[in-house]
């Protein structure tokens, strides 16, 4: 079983031949990292409006029986046969 360092220059010498140069792997990393960090940071700012919501008292519904009402149906008039 190779070790992590055999793989790592395994994966060096695949890259290269590939024509991958670090400038591209670096501008990779850094859009991933700008990527990942925004969707942590949307993840907060929904977080907080949750739980501010979650805090604030809600307008107490209108009290009910617990049964629902039927529903009205529309008079139709059947024709004489």
């Amino acid at each position: 079983m190779p070790t992590p360092t055999e793989l790592a220059s395994e994966r060096r010498c695949q890259i290269q031949e590939k024509g991958i140069s670090a400038a591209g792997w670096l501008r990779a990393i850094t859009e991933y990292e700008a990527a990942s960090r925004a969707t942590a940071e949307k993840t907060a700012r929904l977080r907080a409006l949750r739980l501010s919501r979650e805090v604030t008292p809600s307008p107490m519904p209108a009290e009910s029986t617990g049964k629902r009402q039927p529903k009205k149906r529309a008079g139709r008039v059947m024709p004489a046969v």
